[in-house]
């Protein structure tokens, strides 16, 4: 009787070693499963843009010395009274009559903005769907889904890079996409 405990005892002693390795393996790989959906969630990015106000109208640039004040006053915390301005600037253009003369100079300016230099910090350890936050505060993107979806197919989502950036606007989406990831 006494040898047939000793080997009980040494067939335990043996295996509780891959008894533990299985029980490790399978807590881990259950972890895994358990929050690798919430890592991939597609539909959140989704569910974040469905939630946010479609009809954005631009505010125009009346700034007509070819200065980058704008860039200044998105640094600037006294953005909101420039803001503020820029409304009453507006109403007053509504109210006074319009002739042919003040609409060719504006248009004349449009091709500048597109010069325009936006300055873009990116925080480190930032993640891509909110560098596609950042960006598409900023304006270099019209939408958040098509700056993650050509970053992964450009395999670069993983290779976003933090730090300021001096970036055109109106720059391609690969072409952002690449100097991001440089």
């Amino acid at each position: 009787m006494t040898n047939f405990m000793e080997k009980v005892k040494d067939f335990l002693y043996d295996a509780i070693d891959y008894v533990l390795i299985l029980v490790i393996i399978v807590g881990v790989a259950a972890i895994i499963g358990w929050r690798l959906d919430i890592l991939f969630a597609k539909d959140m990015d989704k569910a974040t843009l469905d939630s946010e106000p479609t009809n954005v109208t631009p505010i125009a640039s009346d700034n007509k010395n070819g200065d980058n004040d704008s860039l200044d006053s998105e640094q600037d915390p006294s953005q909101a009274a420039n803001e503020d301005n820029n409304k009453d600037i507006e109403e007053n253009h509504e109210s006074e009559p319009d002739s042919t003369d003040r609409e060719e100079p504006s248009n004349e300016d449009s091709p500048t903005v597109s010069d325009e230099i936006i300055t873009v910090k990116i925080p480190s350890g930032t993640l891509p769907p909110t560098i596609a936050n950042i960006l598409l505060e900023k304006g270099l993107i019209d939408n958040k889904m098509d700056f993650l979806i050509k970053s992964q197919e450009l395999k670069l989502d993983t290779r976003l890079k933090s730090g300021e950036f001096q970036i055109k606007k109106g720059i391609g989406l690969e072409e952002l996409i690449k100097l991001l990831a440089r």
